[in-house]
């Protein structure tokens, strides 16, 4: 079930408060607002009733991780009295409040913090795309891939993975040093894997896709070389997609990064939009020729995203990266989001 615990002083707080006839529209606005948990799959206010979900998603976690709603903004303060009381702040959810992960007799004690407002279970039905929900999958023996953002990177991969095994599903990709896990799970274990305390967030794994053909709508290139001399000298660019490395459209060759090498033509052309020197096309002129030149060719790199970044960061010295691909398009921000702003 979830558990719902709300401290009897709000009532005299409450009453403390001005009345909203003594406010003006925007501050009673303001506390409405604040007053809500944001979520993908509803906004709600904790302590006048939660969102409906199916019955199969109640309860059916491992009781680790729970949603702390602190009154206002919580505070350095606030993060000390919930460390004191043996919790671990994992990720932040809107509004003030944090999915902390602590036993349940120190989430009882939580209350204790004059500044927390209401505390309750980070349930399954929170943790899963909404699409997924919406389509039960969770119901289903068939064997999907999913993407699994892992409550704490540095810690947690070990025992999830572990955890995912035992249950009979199948890890397809570490992911070394990001927040992300595959794996291959029925619905059952999909459901089982959601509710484990290591787990913050599913969605549907997708294999990259080409979003972007042609991405010459560029402004300013030109401009910026005719009056300060800019071609990027001195800055070191990488595009994640292979390239003919030793083109003469590439001044001074390119350096493969983690990958096979191999060339792609959609790799190629990107390539070209951000380095090319318009040998062959005066017309496709990149915005900068004369950069230092790197390239890992997707589909045939072995190691993470997180540890092709550490390559180009701190042995190449590269500060600007392109890829034109990505998953599946949506409009959402999912967990591959999520890894890229990690």
């Amino acid at each position: 079930m979830y558990h719902l615990i709300a401290r009897p002083a709000l009532l005299v707080c409450a009453l403390a408060a001005p009345p909203a006839a003594q406010l003006l529209p925007a501050q009673v606005a303001q506390a409405r607002q604040s007053s809500q948990i944001r979520l993908r799959c509803a906004s709600f206010d904790p302590l006048l009733g939660l969102p409906a979900m199916p019955e199969e998603l109640r309860g059916v976690t491992e009781g680790g991780l729970w949603m702390v709603q602190f009154h206002t903004t919580p505070t350095a303060a606030d993060r000390r009295a919930l460390a004191g009381l043996g919790g671990q702040i994992v990720s932040y959810l809107p509004d003030n409040t944090y999915v902390v992960r602590m036993p349940a007799l120190a989430a009882a004690n939580t209350l204790s913090v004059a500044s927390v407002r209401s505390i309750g279970s980070y349930e399954v039905a929170f943790r899963v795309d909404p699409a997924l929900l919406a389509g039960k999958v969770y119901t289903s023996g068939k064997v999907a891939r999913y993407n699994i953002v892992v409550a704490d990177k540095h810690h947690d991969k070990p025992a999830l993975i572990a955890k995912i095994t035992t249950i009979g599903g199948n890890v397809e990709d570490l992911h070394f040093g990001s927040i992300l896990i595959e794996a291959s799970l029925t619905g059952a274990q999909l459901l089982a894997v959601a509710g484990m305390d290591e787990v913050l967030w599913v969605d549907a794994w997708s294999a990259p896709e080409l979003d972007m053909d042609n991405a010459r709508i560029q402004g300013g290139g030109n401009y910026i070389e005719s009056q300060a001399g800019y071609t990027g000298a001195g800055v070191n660019a990488h595009v994640y997609e292979g390239v003919e490395s030793g083109h003469v459209d590439f001044t001074g060759g390119a350096t493969d990064v983690q990958s096979a090498g191999t060339a792609e033509q959609h790799g190629h052309a990107t390539a070209g939009i951000v380095w090319g020197n318009g040998t062959s096309n005066p017309a496709v002129r990149g915005m900068a020729p004369d950069c230092g030149k790197f390239f890992t060719e997707y589909n045939s790199v072995l190691v993470s995203r997180y540890q092709v970044f550490d390559d180009l960061v701190n042995i190449h010295n590269v500060s600007h990266t392109s890829a034109s691909w990505g998953d599946a398009l949506t409009f959402n921000y999912t967990s591959i989001s999520a890894e890229s702003d990690d």
